[in-house]
């Protein structure tokens, strides 16, 4: 993994909505007004998008001569994700110390940026692969769907803790091993001011070695396994399968459980609906829901349009 004075309070930007950008993030023109965090995806627990402190946007104010770019800010990979901010946030390294309005940017080659949201300087960069020990980005066409494409690393919109300064977010992986090829799932707990793992994290959410014999017969590492005879089950029992489901919908954090939902990639068997609680402190797994344990296909998902918009 890779990581790249407080003299007065740092005006705050504005909220906008834009479309998926591939390889940047546009930044926006700022102004000393009243602005909310966006922890989660589409600000709220309902994924409404609404912002009901909403005072200051009006048409009068949002028009070409006074609202739009700041910076253009390079990133290594298509954004999927709904990027999420946060004011006065203490940065603890990199070349720009002390407080910052952030906005956190993850991307589909397995990294995550920490943004000042007024000059797009790059504060912090975490990278979750590495080539050089054969972690890479799952390659689309190891799914049999291009619907994520050419590559997929981090596709789902994290949630972040205020009270204790984490980002939470779902990483996939190609890890060429000893033992096969394995597609892994991990969640990571990460710091706000500085990108550093926290609670020992990260945790390995699933396992998977690829079926190289071409015989539908795939190797469970790691992962929850629900009592059933549906489709992709070992001895009466339904493995998650870290290969064949995509974790598209946004996390959520509920008293102290961040929850993960998974669908099927491109309906590409075997595959279920999952969905996970992993205590927030301990990156435990409390809970495992498979909604068609005797059954396929189930998945759980979330709206494409939608969830392919930014707010910044």
């Amino acid at each position: 993994m890779n990581k790249h004075d407080h003299k007065r309070r740092r005006p705050r930007p504005l909220d906008r909505l834009r479309r998926r950008r591939v390889g940047g993030l546009e930044a926006l023109e700022w102004r000393e007004l009243l602005s909310t965090n966006v922890l989660s995806y589409h600000n709220d627990q309902a994924g409404t998008g609404q912002n009901l402190n909403e005072t200051a946007l009006t048409p009068a104010n949002v028009n070409i001569g006074t609202f739009g770019r700041l910076a253009d800010v390079p990133l290594d990979g298509q954004v999927y994700a709904q990027p999420l901010y946060v004011e006065d946030v203490n940065i603890t390294m990199g070349p720009s110390p002390g407080l910052h309005n952030v906005a956190f940017v993850a991307t589909e080659h397995d990294s995550v940026y920490a943004i000042d949201a007024n000059d797009g300087t790059v504060l912090w960069h975490d990278g979750f692969i590495n080539p050089a020990l054969g972690i890479t980005t799952v390659p689309s066409a190891d799914v049999g769907s291009e619907s994520v494409s050419p590559e997929i690393g981090i596709t789902s919109t994290g949630v972040i803790d205020p009270a204790s300064n984490t980002l939470y977010v779902t990483v996939k992986t190609k890890e060429i091993r000893s033992d096969g090829v394995n597609y892994v799932y991990t969640l990571h707990a990460l710091d706000l001011s500085s990108g550093a793992e926290k609670h020992a994290g990260p945790m390995v959410l699933g396992d998977t070695i690829d079926d190289q014999a071409g015989d539908g017969k795939f190797i469970y590492v790691n992962g929850p396994r629900v009592n059933g005879v549906g489709d992709g089950n070992v001895n009466g029992q339904v493995p998650f399968n870290a290969l064949t489901e995509l974790q598209r919908p946004g996390l959520s954090l509920v008293n102290g459980t961040v929850y993960i939902a998974f669908g099927s990639h491109g309906d590409n068997p075997p595959a279920h609906g999952w969905l996970m609680g992993v205590d927030a402190q301990s990156l435990t797994l409390t809970a495992a829901f498979n909604t068609t344990p005797n059954g396929t296909l189930g998945s759980i998902w979330w709206s494409w349009p939608a969830s392919r918009e930014l707010f910044i």
